[in-house]
Parts: C-alpha cells; structure tokens; sequence
C-alpha cells in the first residue's frame, strides 16, 4: 500500500470524525422550545464556568471548561439555558430546570443530544466580591437519569458571574441566598 492511499484513508477517517462530532449541532434557533415555551430573561454574563463531576473516582477527576462569549436565557417554563455565541446564533451548552422532563421529552432530548440536568431545591446560591463581577451565581444540579449517559457525569455545576442576581431571581420566581 503506497503512501497516497493511507494519507487518502486519513483524510476519510478525519472528514467522518467532523462530521458526526458537528452534525447534531444544538443551536439556541433550533431549541426545542415546548408550547407556550418562551424566554423572559436573556443576558450575557461577564464569565461562565462549568464543572462536572464523574460518577466514579476521586472528587479531583473532573471536568472544568470555560464558556467564551457566554449566554444564560430563563424561560417561562424555569428552564435555565446556557449556551455560547457563534455567529449570529448560540450553541447550547448544557439546560438546567427547576422541573424533570416528561418521558416523550426525554426522549426527544436524548436524540438531539442535548445535556439535561435537574435543579433540586436550593440547589441555586451566590457569593459576592468576586474579582470578575459582582455576584457569582452557582447552579448545582443532578443529571436527570437517562441524559446521563451522554455525559458521563452525576454532578453537574454552572457558575456565572454576574452583576445582575435580581433578573435570576425574578426570572426563576426564587431569592437566591447570598454569602
């Protein structure tokens, strides 16, 4: 076998690889919106982070990533979007609710591939004097059963530094401790 087949075979492997890993591209114009769902709240924070625990190992096994150009939109529905800006649109990254799915939409989300995680009560808290904002608002939540397989992780946390806690609180119709 020459050399031009196996830099051919490379490339056919690699276009297949992008391919499937941008196919399903969850895009906030594409979200799957349920009736009557709209959004009440939109804003870009001045950072978002996100960490996630595995179910398995050591509290240090985790994964930690930073959001570039970072949106947070609540719906009326207390669904908490995350998602990052791209072009003229936004990539969802991961949706917190207050409320679990129903079966069908479990369903419906496990095929887009959408990350899924379930607030429980006071799983929502906020620390002030940070560096980066005002206020660091932190959502810890709980994978919701079946979507956690598609990431591997129990554990699921979002921090977001804001400067604005009184639209989260409004938006999701909580008070938001803060120390």
């Amino acid at each position: 076998m020459n050399t031009t087949w196996i830099i051919v075979i490379i490339f056919f492997v690699g276009a297949i690889f992008v391919y499937t890993r941008f196919k399903k591209t969850k895009l906030v114009s594409n979200f799957p919106f349920t009736e009557g769902e709209t959004s009440i709240f939109e804003e870009k924070p001045s950072h978002l982070a996100h960490k996630q625990y595995s179910l398995v190992g050591a509290k240090t096994n985790r994964n930690y990533h930073i959001l570039m150009r970072p949106l947070v939109k609540i719906t009326n529905k207390k669904r908490i979007i995350f998602a990052q800006t791209y072009k003229k649109d936004a990539i969802v990254y991961s949706v917190f609710s207050m409320n679990d799915l129903t079966e069908t939409e479990v369903a419906a989300w496990k095929d887009l591939g959408y990350t899924f995680a379930t607030l429980p009560s006071g799983g929502v808290t906020a620390t002030t004097g940070g560096k980066k904002a005002q206020y660091e608002i932190t959502f810890a939540a709980t994978m919701q059963g079946n979507i956690a397989a598609i990431t591997r992780g129990a554990e699921f946390i979002m921090q977001v530094y804001t400067n604005d806690i009184a639209g989260y609180e409004k938006a999701l119709g909580i008070k938001i401790p803060v120390s």
